[in-house]
C-alpha cells in the first residue's frame, strides 16, 4: 500500500485519543471487577463486534489459516496478554509513576526491533525525536530511581519488551492481512488465551457492567483497527515519537474528568513532547523524512 505519512500520523493521534478514553472507562469499571476479567470482557465482546463488521463489509472470514499466519496471531495474543499481566504486577511493585516511566521505553524497543525485523531504516531524526520525548516524559513523571525495586524493574522491562514485540508482529502482518481481519483474529485469540485466567478471577457481573464492557469493546475495536491502519500507511520509526503524546492526552483527561490540575512539570514536559512530535510532522510535510524499506 502507498505510504501516506499525514494520514498515518492522524490515525496515530486518533489511536492515542481512543486509548485514553478506553483507559478512563477501564479504570472506572476496574473499581468493581478485576483487570484480567475486564480485559477478557473487552476482547470477548470486541470479537463479536469485529465479526459483525466483517459480515457487513462482506469480507471473507477463514477459520482455516495458514500455519504461519495462525502462529503470528497466537503470538500477538500471547504477547498482548502477557504484557498486560506483567504491567499490572509492575504497578503493584513500583507504583504508577515509576512503572509509567519505564513503560515509555516501548517506543525505543519498537523502533530498534523495526530495523531488525521489518527492514526499516533507522532515521536519525526519528531517533532524536524519541529521545527528546523521553526527556519530556521524565520531566512529567519525575520518577525516583532510588526507590525502584529490582524485581519490579525486571517485570516492568519485560512488559515493555512484550508490547514492543506485539507492535512488530502487528506491523509485519499489516502488509499481508486485511486490517479488520487482523482485529477479529487478534480479539478472538486474545479471548481464548485470557479466558482461563479471567475464570480464576471471575466476579459476579451486573447488566451495567455488561453495558460498560460493551462500550469499552466498541472503542477497543476501533482503537486497534485505527492502529493497524496507521502501520499500513507509515513505518513504525516515523510513528513512534508520537506515542509519547499519550501523556498529554492522559493529562488532559485527568484535568477534565478527575479535576487533577497540571503542575508546571506536566506543562513543561508536554511542551517538550509536543515540540518533538511537531518537528517530525513538519519534516515529513517538507518531504525531508523518508524511511524506505531496505
Amino acid at each position: 500500500m502507498k505510504k501516506n505519512y499525514n494520514l498515518a500520523i492522524s490515525l496515530k493521534f486518533c489511536n492515542l485519543f481512543l486509548f485514553t478514553i478506553m483507559s478512563v472507562l477501564m479504570v472506572t469499571l476496574g473499581s468493581k471487577l478485576h483487570v484480567i476479567q475486564i480485559s477478557f470482557l473487552r476482547v470477548f465482546f470486541g470479537c463479536f463486534i469485529a465479526f459483525l463488521y466483517l459480515i457487513i463489509i462482506k469480507q471473507n472470514i477463514s477459520f482455516s489459516l495458514n500455519p504461519k499466519v495462525l502462529t503470528a496471531y497466537i503470538l500477538r495474543a500471547v504477547l498482548n496478554f502477557a504484557a498486560l499481566v506483567l504491567w499490572v504486577k509492575a504497578l503493584h511493585l513500583l507504583g504508577l509513576n515509576e512503572a509509567s516511566a519505564i513503560s515509555y521505553m516501548v517506543p525505543i524497543w519498537t523502533t530498534l526491533l523495526a530495523t531488525l525485523f521489518c527492514g526499516e531504516k533507522l532515521n536519525l531524526k526519528c531517533v532524536g525525536a524519541i529521545f527528546v520525548s523521553l526527556i519530556g516524559m521524565f520531566i512529567i513523571l519525575k520518577p525516583n530511581i532510588y526507590e525502584f525495586k529490582v524485581e519490579g524493574l525486571i517485570i516492568a522491562f519485560a512488559s515493555t519488551l512484550m508490547w514492543a514485540g506485539y507492535d512488530i508482529t502487528c506491523k509485519k502482518q499489516t502488509t499481508t492481512e486485511h486490517y479488520m481481519l487482523q482485529t477479529f483474529y487478534t480479539f478472538m485469540w486474545s479471548s481464548v488465551i485470557s479466558f482461563p485466567f479471567a475464570l480464576y478471577y471471575w466476579q459476579p457481573v451486573e447488566m451495567i457492567d455488561i453495558f460498560d464492557a460493551s462500550i469499552i469493546s466498541v472503542i477497543g475495536v476501533t482503537n486497534v483497527t485505527v492502529l493497524f491502519l496507521s502501520y499500513k500507511f507509515a513505518p513504525i520509526t516515523v510513528l513512534m515519537p508520537f506515542s509519547y503524546c499519550r501523556l498529554i492526552f492522559m493529562g488532559i483527561a485527568s484535568y477534565f474528568i478527575y479535576n487533577i490540575h497540571p503542575g508546571s512539570h506536566l506543562i513543561i514536559g508536554a511542551c517538550v513532547i509536543a515540540s518533538a512530535s511537531f518537528y517530525i510532522f513538519i519534516e515529513q510535510k517538507k518531504g525531508k523524512l523518508k524511511v524506505d524499506l531496505q
